[in-house]
Parts: structure tokens; C-alpha cells; sequence
């Protein structure tokens, strides 16, 4: 799948506003409500292969992925063990870029 196709397949799921953190204000959507739940995987692996390495506070960095006016990423590294996967407006998210300089050298490693 091209990053279009994954942005807009991304844009016409269901999505729950994540109403126990209103300070980071992000919605989520399910596995278990896709249509597809290979879709799902797949995208996740999508997202965890050509994503933009972020940090939000003190949590370990993951991978991102910015389309149209939403930033989205998964809470897991493992496709199989994803059960959700959140979104952001990119003009509110907090999430930073991080730099190669700032990983550990396992992190700079499973990244390769």
C-alpha cells in the first residue's frame, strides 16, 4: 500500500474520543471494530516500518505516522498483539521528533 492508501483507509475508521486523558486530548480505534483484521495488522506494520521515530514525555520513542491533519501510532511494537491504535491532531500533539543521538543502542538497532 502506498502512504495515501493507508492515510485514507486510516480516515474512514471509527474513532473514540480517550476520554480518561482530556490533558492529551487523542481518540482510538479498535482491532475488533475493522472490518479486516489482517487490514488492521498490515497497517500497524505499515505504520511501525515507515513511520517517523517520535517521543511524548518520559515514554519510550515509537513510531508515528502524519496524514492530512492527524498523526496516528500504535502502543505496540508487535503487529499480532495490537489491539488499538491512537490519533492526534497534529496541530495539538505533543509527541517530538526524536534524534538518532537520543536512542539507546538497542533501539538504534531494532530500528534498522
Amino acid at each position: 500500500m502506498t502512504r495515501e492508501e493507508v492515510g485514507e483507509l486510516l480516515e474512514t475508521q471509527k474513532y473514540k474520543f480517550a476520554r480518561t486523558m482530556p490533558w492529551n486530548p487523542h481518540w482510538y480505534t479498535l482491532k475488533e471494530t475493522w472490518d479486516d483484521g489482517d487490514l488492521y495488522k498490515y497497517v500497524i506494520s505499515w505504520i511501525l516500518e515507515n513511520g517517523e521515530m517520535r517521543i511524548w514525555g518520559k515514554q519510550k520513542p515509537r513510531r508515528y505516522f502524519d496524514f492530512g491533519i492527524w498523526r496516528y501510532w500504535p502502543m505496540t511494537t508487535d503487529p499480532e498483539e495490537s489491539i488499538l491504535l491512537n490519533r492526534c491532531k497534529i496541530a495539538t500533539c505533543k509527541s517530538k521528533p526524536v534524534m538518532q543521538q537520543q536512542l539507546t543502542i538497542e533501539q538504534q538497532l531494532s530500528d534498522k
